[in-house]
């Protein structure tokens, strides 16, 4: 098995194995009618921050494969900043602490002109992670958070005319970030976030960087 399964398998484990438990704890302490299937709660409930999110954002990633050391190559430009959407889901637990599933796809970089040869190597640094989210409330719906965990990091390898430019791997790394959250509705958040894996020197891997903003769709019933 992979290191991709493992990891995914493992946080999908631990993320539902506890959000089932808080869902029944969240239900038993609520009324609910046969015509109310959608329950309407107020900020001040403890279930209105209890639940499944998905969300999307859109940004700016930045993998600053110029700061590697790449011997006796020559890289004559590096293209390793755009555009960049995040894939999210997590649980809310309570106002103060989540767990969360993501994908950074990050741009692609490019190595230009490697070794003189006009020659470009374009590659994925895609990173998957699992954080737990500490929030701290500034107003009744605005948030601000901290995040840690760990991130999956799969890297294409670079090779000109057989030589090896930068090799494949697949790698865990820290991840790290902060960002801040405003709810709008009962089932919609808009957020912005940062967040970092962090770098691997021995294996030629810089920090991965996402800035990003967009909006979660709460499953509350």
């Amino acid at each position: 098995m992979s290191l991709k399964r493992i990891f995914i398998f493992a946080a999908l484990s631990f993320f539902i194995s506890n959000s089932f438990a808080g869902g029944v704890d969240a239900a038993s302490k609520t009324k609910v009618t046969d015509d109310n299937a959608h329950r309407i709660f107020k900020p001040s409930d403890q279930a209105y921050w209890q639940g499944f999110y998905i969300g999307l954002q859109g940004g700016y990633s930045s993998v600053d494969y110029s700061s590697l050391n790449y011997g006796t190559n020559t890289i004559g430009s590096f293209d390793d900043t755009g555009v960049a959407p995040q894939v999210e889901v997590g649980y809310n637990y309570n106002p103060y602490i989540a767990a969360e599933l993501a994908v950074d796809y990050l741009h692609k970089p490019k190595l230009g002109n490697i070794n003189g040869t006009g020659q470009t190597g374009k590659f994925k640094n895609n990173v998957v992670y699992f954080v737990a989210k500490v929030f701290l409330p500034i107003k009744t719906l605005f948030r601000v958070y901290a995040k840690a965990g760990i991130g999956y990091i799969p890297r294409d390898a670079v090779k000109v005319n057989g030589v090896n430019i930068l090799s494949s791997g697949e790698f865990i790394r820290p991840v790290y970030g902060v960002g801040a959250t405003y709810r709008i509705a009962q089932d919609w958040e808009f957020e912005t976030s940062w967040v970092q894996a962090s770098k691997n020197t021995d294996h030629s891997l810089p920090a991965s960087n996402f800035f990003g903003v967009g909006a979660n769709y709460w499953f509350i019933w």
